[in-house]
């Protein structure tokens, strides 16, 4: 069957043999498998966005910043800098005013800039996807994965609700294999293809 929303996800889990559970426990193990599979540890393109606003920029569903950029300072990239070290052998204060040469995180969720200011920034990242909460709520894992998402979330309710430790583990070191294939994948097409290779002399096994 297509696994296309949270009710989807469901009726699988039904058809796996496990409709006895509530629809409140089966969401939550679907809540469950879609984060452990986003939080494997790849930066997975469907959550890959950008976000732009004034510095201090507060982005709420921030997990990993990938790049920031100073638009209203020619749209100069910013190193990400340690504001202990500029405290203890730069400057003393992350409050001292100027133009933007660097970001950091001042909270979870939260990019500033050093020297202080309000700089207009673009910040690439990665995010935390939305919980599914809706039966109609669609996970971003793409179509062609989701039944591994459900697979992961079978190895929650074999651990939690059936409470057969030796079946989940089983299936999630079998699931975790796939999830390394699926990062494969997507590294692959951050590599060069053998015809650019050919044309910049580049070692085709390097």
């Amino acid at each position: 069957m297509a696994l296309s929303t949270l009710a989807d996800g469901r009726a699988e889990l039904d058809a796996r043999g496990y409709g006895r559970f509530t629809d409140a426990r089966q969401n939550h193990w679907l809540n469950a498998a879609k984060n452990r599979f986003e939080d494997y540890p790849y930066d997975w393109p469907w959550l890959v966005t950008t976000t732009t606003g004034s510095s201090p920029l507060t982005v709420s569903d921030l997990r990993r910043v990938l790049s920031v950029v100073s638009t209203s300072n020619g749209n100069i990239p910013l190193t990400q800098i340690h504001p202990e070290a500029v405290i203890e052998f730069v400057d003393g204060s992350l409050a001292t005013g100027g133009t933007a040469g660097g970001w950091y995180l001042s909270s979870e969720t939260q990019v500033s800039v050093y020297p202080a200011g309000t700089a207009s920034l673009s910040v690439r990242y990665v995010k935390f996807s939305p919980e599914l909460s809706a039966d109609g709520d669609t996970p971003l894992i793409p179509a062609r994965y989701r039944s591994v998402w459900v697979d992961l979330a079978e190895v929650e309710v074999l651990r939690y609700g059936v409470k057969d430790a030796g079946a989940a583990g089983a299936l999630e070191a079998s699931v975790f294999a796939r999830l390394d294939e699926i990062a494969g994948v997507y590294a692959m097409q951050d590599q060069p293809a053998y015809s650019e290779q050919l044309m910049t002399g580049a070692s085709v096994d390097s």
